[in-house]
């Protein structure tokens, strides 16, 4: 097919000397040698999923420029180089192809002029075969969706539509309940706390007790029932964590949870028998052993304190808010300034040059050629005053952009620097004369720590260049308050008659101390000691509530839902919004009420996030009953930036 494509004249747009072309519907993307140029965006449906371009012929208008010469130097370099059209596809929208055409329509040339499109004409070809998998259609909401001529869209045949793979968890029935918790640790469940909860634990078989997290059952500590009861003295035990780096594969600064820290788990009554952490021996009966006298651990440090919105960046300002961390540790920092952090490191290592640092930053304040000539931002980051990096203005981080400063391609800093309790990281700016602001988000430090516990609990593993599998592995580990200590051999076992003692090493702090051994079989095998004081209670033990307590077998998931309205509301306007359903439904609409809740139930396990949401939304078009197609979503509730307040 032939798409002839006409642009109107740009604005001209002067500015701390800089010339712009720009464009009402346009963004704003950077070429060569900062050089800002518009994008056009021309939404395109066609009736296939692949297709091609190629450019037929182009008509130019030139414009008059009164650049000033530095300006006229810099686009003379960039004659040429910035017209582009590219066309690309951006995916199903309500089961409709759409494709995406780029277009840069401006060319800054060296003789004070600029050359704006005026005509662009293409040949998009696509396989003629596929036009049989779509039909045409007309439609209210989706007619100024696209810029293609005509008031007819193309759209995949519901037949041929993609099946969903999305399911009700087997886990979910009447009588499932959410554990909800915001710290890593053990937790434990007594049959005090169960029955508190409204858990019918009485009725329950012990052997076929499960936990799930994230759609898969976790092994789990189940103590008593051996009886087919759980008894006053039952109790169970399992290690949760709580919810963070959801979206650190994809955005590496991304390492909390932008929405909740509150993971969920789910505990139920499966029809056999449930995933289980056995009873393991660690009584101290060879004599034949190693000890392991230090690991290697990496804390985590990050405090949310200021939120930053950014998109002042011209590369950034068309991006979506998610793909950023907005919230960050203090206050912005800016050149000349030196801002210090502290924090608690937990026993380490005497001796060795093993630390290493990790410090995520980004950049805020904005080059200007003009107002700001910024050859990029400066930082260098120090430990307790030995220095881990820098990065320098002419390694060129500029603007808005993520940064990270570590020491990984060094030897490591010295142990001997760190200290047992409050430490501080040290974040220098030193580029004077021009406007540079960063701000920190958090760091990590990786370095050898003691066998010893912090607050009663402890997280560890082998000694690294110990590993021997014939070998029996002696563990020490001391710093509790407390002799009632318990061990952990995370998805294997609770080790049980390890030797307690109360040990006063040679530097003479004394503490509780637990001792057992094991073969170890998993050089990344974890385990955990912690006092039975500091084991962990869920947030919150709440039952699973069906979508309509009417009927608990309806869900939302039935492709037999019908509604051209949706409402999505929270459970605190249950009873208010029923008025203004009724008010919808006089209005002729075929109305259907969820709550968020159900939606984060079934998908996203649980866990509050917008993506479920909008996960929701798209299966509700894509699988509910089309006969009445749903045509209008409603959001009822508040909005905040403070999401995990809310």
């Amino acid at each position: 097919m032939h798409l002839r494509v006409r642009f109107d004249a740009p604005r001209l747009i002067h500015e701390n000397g800089r010339s712009y072309a720009w464009y009402d519907k346009a963004r704003v993307v950077t070429v060569a040698n900062e050089r800002i140029v518009p994008e056009i965006a021309l939404k395109l449906n066609l009736p296939a999923q692949k297709a091609t371009m190629s450019v037929v012929s182009t008509q130019w208008r030139v414009i008059a420029n009164d650049l000033e010469k530095n300006v006229r130097a810099e686009a003379s370099s960039n004659t040429g180089q910035t017209f582009k059209a590219q066309l690309e596809y951006a995916g199903l929208y309500r089961r409709q192809p759409l494709f995406v055409l780029r277009v840069i329509p401006v060319e800054y040339n060296g003789d004070r002029t600029i050359r704006a499109l005026k005509e662009l004409t293409l040949d998009i070809s696509y396989p003629v075969h596929s036009g049989e998998q779509y039909e045409t259609r007309r439609s209210r909401t989706t007619q100024n969706i696209f810029d293609n001529p005509g008031d007819e869209t193309y759209r995949l045949k519901k037949v041929t539509a993609i099946q969903s793979n999305t399911a009700m968890p087997d886990y979910i029935n009447e009588s499932v309940f959410k554990l909800k918790v915001d710290k890593t640790g053990i937790y434990k469940l007594t049959s005090q706390d169960l029955l508190e909860a409204g858990v019918p634990i009485e009725n329950w078989d012990p052997q076929r007790i499960a936990i799930y997290n994230k759609g898969k059952e976790i092994p789990i500590y189940v103590k008593g029932g051996e009886d087919g009861r759980f008894d006053g003295s039952d109790y169970i035990e399992f290690y949760a964590t709580k919810n963070e780096k959801t979206f650190l594969d994809q955005y590496p600064d991304m390492y909390a949870d932008p929405f909740t820290d509150i993971n969920v788990y789910w505990l139920a009554q499966k029809e056999y028998a449930g995933l289980r952490m056995v009873d393991e021996s660690g009584a101290v009966v060879n004599d034949n052993y190693i000890v392991p006298f230090k690991f290697k651990d990496t804390v985590h440090f990050e405090e949310d304190t200021h939120r930053e919105i950014f998109g002042k960046d011209p590369e950034y300002i068309s991006d979506s808010a998610d793909k950023y961390d907005h919230w960050f540790w203090g206050n912005v920092i800016s050149a000349v300034e030196s801002r210090t952090f502290t924090f608690d490191l937990p026993a380490p290592f005497e001796t060795g040059s093993s630390v290493f640092v990790r410090a995520m930053l980004r950049g805020v304040s904005i080059y200007n050629p003009s107002t700001n000539p910024i050859e990029g931002h400066q930082a260098s980051i120090w430990l307790n005053d030995q220095k881990v990096g820098e990065i320098e203005p002419r390694d060129r981080w500029r603007g808005q952009k993520l940064a990270q400063i570590d020491n990984f391609n060094s030897a490591g800093l010295a142990q001997s620097n760190l200290v047992n309790g409050t430490n501080t990281l040290r974040v220098d700016m030193e580029q004077a004369g021009l406007t540079d602001i960063i701000l920190l988000n958090w760091f990590e430090i990786t370095y050898d720590r003691l066998y010893r516990a912090k607050d009663d609990f402890i997280n560890f593993n082998l000694q690294k260049g110990l590993y021997d599998p014939s070998r029996t592995t002696q563990f020490q580990v001391d710093g509790f308050s407390d002799p009632n200590i318990d061990v952990y051999k995370l998805g294997v076992s609770k080790v049980l008659n390890g030797k307690v003692d109360y040990y006063e090493d040679s530097q003479r702090f004394t503490s509780y101390r637990i001792i057992f051994q094991d073969k170890v079989y998993n050089s990344d095998q974890r385990y955990i000691a912690v006092t039975e004081n500091a084991k962990l209670k869920p947030l919150s033990i709440e039952p699973y509530k069906p979508w309509k307590e009417e009927d608990p077998l309806a869900n939302i998931l039935n492709t037999t839902n019908i509604a051209d309205v949706l409402i999505i509301t929270h459970p605190v306007f249950d009873e208010t919004i029923k008025t203004f359903k009724q008010l919808k439904e006089a209005q002729g609409h075929t109305v259907e009420v969820v709550d968020v809740d159900q939606i984060y139930d079934i998908f996203n396990y649980g866990i509050k996030s917008p993506f479920a949401i909008k996960r929701f939304i798209k299966y509700a078009y894509d699988y509910w009953d089309a006969s009445i197609p749903l045509e209008y979503v409603i959001l009822v509730g508040d909005a905040s930036y403070k999401t995990k307040e809310t």
